[in-house]
Formats: structure tokens, sequence, C-alpha cells
């Protein structure tokens, strides 16, 4: 009975995440990290290794992170061997924008009414040097109002090797659809009276899709298939 009495300093953290109770809202918490003029290799990984985000929420933070660490990986920096010129300077620009984690809120809360209209929404997307994907919950209710919802998303950092970008962009999609069957999983959501929609700008993967797997080369069939 008396957790009922909630307070603005209640909250509790689980898997590096944090809820405060009276808010009901996730949250993060971070540690400052002194900046300094090198670091090794040893010492960036220990910080990276830190961020433990599942449900994606720090994607755009996340994957610059992954993205570094793939190119300290790449030059074979030994692990107590400074970083090179300019793989600290990245670095150094990364952790002056660290401490903008403990800004970041989600509601744990996401609108759902039996009465609402719902509408789950995938998009994926892709760069030469990252694929990701995003699914958002959209709720309609009686009185005409919409309330949209970041549920969860994923991002992956494209191979060393050289992939063309309508590729990287079709493996944004099947992340994507990965996404959506766990949320159908999770979720336990009826897709009877539940609307499914998945997004993407790359008419080539568009294109992909309106055809059977077998029509295209193993790398796109496969994915296609999925």
């Amino acid at each position: 009975e008396h957790f009922l009495e909630i307070d603005d300093d209640s909250n509790t953290k689980t898997l590096g995440k944090r809820w405060n109770a009276k808010q009901d809202r996730f949250y993060f918490s971070t540690t400052p990290i002194p900046i300094k003029d090198n670091f090794t290799k040893r010492e960036v990984l220990s910080i990276i290794a830190k961020l433990f985000d599942p449900a994606g929420w720090l994607g755009p933070i996340i994957v610059l992170a992954k993205m570094l660490m793939q190119e300290i990986w790449s030059e074979k920096t030994d692990w107590d061997e400074f970083l090179s010129t300019s793989c600290a300077m990245k670095w150094r620009q990364f952790l002056a924008d660290y401490d903008s984690i403990n800004k970041i809120t989600i509601s744990r809360w996401i609108g759902f009414k039996p009465s609402a209209i719902l509408e789950v929404h995938g998009f994926c997307d892709a760069s030469e040097k990252a694929y990701g994907a995003c699914i958002y919950v959209r709720l309609q209710y009686e009185d005409g109002s919409i309330r949209c919802h970041l549920l969860l998303a994923k991002s992956r950092v494209a191979p060393l090797k050289t992939v063309s970008l309508p590729r990287l962009e079709l493996c944004g999609a099947s992340l994507l659809a990965d996404l959506i069957d766990s949320v159908k999983e999770d979720l336990k959501i009826d897709g009877n009276s539940t609307t499914f929609f998945t997004w993407s700008d790359s008419m080539i993967v568009l294109a992909w899709l309106q055809k059977p797997s077998n029509t295209w080369t193993t790398f796109v069939a496969n994915r296609v298939s999925k």
C-alpha cells in the first residue's frame, strides 16, 4: 500500500533504464565522462559497452558509437594504443553531446483504450554507413484526437564490405519486418482489428517487393522473401 504514495523521487532502474513512477516515464541517467586529449581503444569500448538500450530509444546516439567502434577496429588499433587523430576527434565530439542522453524521456503508457482505433506504423531507411527501423503506435480516439508514440527501434552498422545503397535499404526493410513480428508477438496485437503500415522511401526496394523473391539474386531474394 505504501507504494501508492508516490513522490517525485520515486523511481526504479532496470537494464540501464530508469522509470519515474510519478511521471510514469522512462528516462536515462548517465555519469559524466571527462574529456581528455587521448583515449585508448580499451577505454572507448568500455564506455560504449555501458550504453544498454534494448528498446532502441537511443538509436540515433548509439549508432554513432557503433560506427566509431567499427572504424577503430578497421584501423587495427591495439587495446592500449591511443586512437588515431580522426577517431579521437569524433570521440571527443561524441562525449561533448553525451550528457544530452539525460534529457530523453519516454512515456510508458502509449495511450491505449479499447475504444481507440489502433494503427502500427513502421519506418525503415538507410545510409551508406548504417541502416535502421522504428515503430510508432498511432491511436485515434472517439473525439477525433490522435496520439502517436514511439514504441521501439533498432539500428545496424553497414558492413565494411561495400554494399549498394538500395541493398542497405532492403536490409532496413528486412529489419523492420523482424520488428513488426516481435511487436505482434509481445503485445498480443490482434491482426484483424489492427492495421499495420510499413514505410520505405526507396523506390527500388518497393519495386523488389512487388515481384516474387525467386525473380532476384540470392541477396535480394532472401530478404524479399522475409
